[in-house]
């Protein structure tokens, strides 16, 4: 595994610090699509354990989940990398925020057909965008939230991709949003949700046969 380090990025440290106010915005995010598809009796399988708030949240509210994570410092319940590995059973939800864009696109359809096979109901994701903006505000119109975004033109790059992520979305021509959608679908996901928030895409993929 040690000698895959670089093919497959991932980084510990940052669990140890006192996370931002954005950073915890963002598991307000993820616990917010949760609520509209989960049930109290689901099973539920998170990817990628990050600081464990997500699990340790769900837990408490007497939730069944299960973690798995390529890094056992932060003491997954099934250490592995979900590139190569096939899960034993079926889950009803699995999560997977900001995973995919850890290992190369080229691996990414052999984890959703694996996913495809052992997921009963929903897979729910999250993944950070290239193309950033200058600025992005939102605002209420008549009780409706609306958000006003002004991005980089398309020749000046705003920003480098994370030294952790492989690639983001719209970072290349494999990675633009139309065909990320596209993949999906073709792998037996239908798009349920889709939102967007600090810079990240949410997207709820429901299991189609």
């Amino acid at each position: 595994m040690n000698d895959r380090r670089k093919e497959f990025n991932y980084d510990a440290n940052w669990i140890k610090k006192l996370e931002s106010k954005e950073h915890w915005l963002l598991y307000w995010k993820q616990q917010w699509l949760l609520t509209k598809y989960l049930r109290q009796k689901d099973t539920i399988l998170e990817i990628g354990v990050g600081s464990g708030f997500t699990a340790n949240y769900l837990r408490n509210k007497n939730y069944t989940v299960t973690t798995l994570d390529i890094d056992n410092e932060k003491k997954p319940d099934i250490v592995a990398n979900i590139v190569d590995y096939e899960l034993k059973t079926n889950y009803d939800i699995i999560l997977a925020f900001e995973v995919f864009e850890h290992f190369h696109i080229n691996y990414l359809i052999t984890v959703l057909q694996m996913l495809h096979s052992h997921c009963n109901r929903y897979l729910l994701i999250s993944i950070p965008e290239y193309l950033s903006c200058f600025f992005s505000v939102e605002f209420k119109l008549l009780g409706v939230k609306k958000t006003f975004t002004v991005r980089r033109p398309s020749f000046y790059k705003l920003k480098k991709i994370s030294q952790n992520h492989h690639w983001e979305v719209n970072s290349n021509p494999e990675t633009k949003l139309n065909k990320l959608m596209e993949l999906f679908h073709d792998h037996g996901f239908k798009i349920m949700d889709q939102s967007y928030f600090q810079d990240r895409y949410f997207i709820a993929l429901e299991r189609i046969s």
